[in-house]
């Protein structure tokens, strides 16, 4: 796991909604006001919790070092947690299901992006933890603690909890359930107030309580065809998508296989209840992905890729168990399948990130930011790494990230464009590098504009007004 740390480190680069957490902290440090843009009183941040830590480790280290820090903690804390809950006492085999773990390189990949998704598995095996321990308290503390840091980490932990604690409760001679109930009070007193806190801190300094991004992305809609299925299908599975046309199906039958072992050859250890309770908190979460349309962003699947590692690491200890020899083997081929699968998958988006958001969105960046005032107001397709090279502009996210007044007209009409609802100078479009007439695709025929230069794929238009 640590070789797995040192590889992310210095393999990932940050994903572009990272850098739009990052700006927030960098105005919030260097102005003290968290906003995305100074003065402008929109939440866009999905996780305070996050906000507020980034914010203290990088009164200590950089930024850029700051958040690493977060996920080599996050990551390991959660791969501990994992090989004890799941792993037996003896050194080879846990040597052996903590290699499946570190395998995991899609896991580890957005643990290291910058985000905060990292949160929905570590708290989800931290109450794998309290669940086995039987302290109602740990529960109900690790459950709000994780709604603080991603709020729709309910959706995942919520059927996993309850799906865990009747299993759990089903087993022979289980211990009940301890309430405390002196703890569960001050626990919930302590969630309370932090609650509280939080609350009157979002009052203070926003005039929306939800993320705007929230709204945003919801008002999209649900796009659900058969594009749609495909790529939940291959995110779903990819840390062991291998990378051959319908490579996924490989995986899928892997761990169906699997699955068919554990539950019908091997009697369920008491300590892997956690593992199906897992798979039905990913079933829902995965439904919810669907369903809402956030299947197109991948960062997503992180819970999901980390259920997937857990059933993994129980089925072949399940095998080791019944076979030493046999078992070994399984777990070699696990490993190989799953380092093949998803370095290809992490590399992939490097390159993406490469190509599109670093060698023509922080170009563009840099070209606006030396050619325009500070004053200007720019609309763009995406706004992390082109916000990070224009921190003294008003920058605003053509998909409503940042602008109230897009998110109220797209909920009436999709169509309509966020150049025709808000004040602008500067747009940046996303066409191809060889678009003809960039002005009459990018904009309405109530706006007026003049393209002056192109970054690829990326179109500057200036408005004449």
């Amino acid at each position: 796991m640590l070789a797995t740390v040192a590889l992310a480190w210095n393999w990932v680069l940050i994903a572009d909604d990272g850098l739009i957490t990052h700006r927030y902290v960098e105005n919030f440090i260097q102005n003290g006001d968290p906003y995305f843009n100074l003065q402008d009183r929109v939440l866009g941040l999905t996780s305070p919790g996050y906000f507020v830590m980034l914010i203290a480790s990088a009164a200590i280290v950089p930024l850029d070092i700051a958040y690493k820090l977060l996920a080599s903690v996050a990551y390991l804390t959660t791969g501990y947690l994992t090989v004890e809950l799941f792993a037996p006492k003896t050194l080879l085999r846990r040597l052996l299901l903590a290699g499946i773990f570190a395998a995991n390189l899609h896991y580890a990949f957005w643990v290291f992006s910058g985000l905060e998704t990292f949160f929905i598995p570590l708290t989800a095996v931290a109450l794998a933890t309290a669940i086995k321990k039987r302290s109602t308290p740990a529960i109900f503390a690790i459950f709000a603690s994780a709604i603080m840091f991603r709020p729709e980490a309910w959706i995942a932990l919520f059927p996993f909890v309850i799906a865990s604690v009747i299993l759990t409760r089903r087993q022979e001679k289980s211990a009940p359930f301890n309430l405390h109930v002196r703890q569960l009070w001050v626990t919930a007193v302590g969630v309370l107030a932090i609650a509280s806190i939080g609350s009157a801190l979002i009052a203070r300094y926003y005039d929306n309580f939800v993320p705007l991004s929230v709204k945003a992305k919801s008002s999209i809609g649900i796009q659900l065809n058969s594009t749609a299925v495909q790529e939940f299908a291959a995110e779903s599975i990819a840390p062991m998508n291998v990378p051959i046309p319908f490579g996924y199906i490989i995986g899928v039958l892997l761990i169906a296989a699997m699955s068919y072992l554990i539950l019908r050859r091997f009697r369920l250890p008491e300590q892997q209840t956690a593992v199906p309770a897992m798979a039905v908190g990913a079933v829902v979460f995965g439904a919810y992905l669907l369903l809402t349309g956030a299947w197109v962003w991948p960062w997503h699947y992180i819970f999901i890729s980390y259920v997937i590692s857990v059933v993994l690491i129980s089925n072949a200890e399940t095998l080791l168990r019944a076979s030493e020899k046999y078992g070994q083997i399984g777990v070699i081929l696990i490993v190989a399948l799953t380092l093949w699968s998803s370095a290809e998958y992490g590399n992939d988006k490097n390159a993406r990130t490469q190509s599109f958001y670093i060698e023509q969105m922080q170009v563009a960046g840099r070209y606006v930011a030396d050619q325009y005032p500070p004053e200007t107001v720019v609309v763009v397709g995406s706004a992390g790494y082109f916000g990070q090279e224009t921190m003294a502009m008003t920058v605003h996210d053509s998909a409503g990230l940042f602008t109230p007044e897009i998110v109220e007209a797209r909920e009436s009409d999709q169509s309509a464009k966020i150049t025709d609802v808000i004040g602008w100078d500067v747009m940046v479009c996303h066409l191809s590098d060889s678009a003809t007439n960039p002005v009459d695709r990018c904009l309405s025929e109530e706006s007026n504009g003049i393209a002056t230069t192109n970054f690829g794929a990326l179109w500057i238009i200036e408005n004449q007004k």
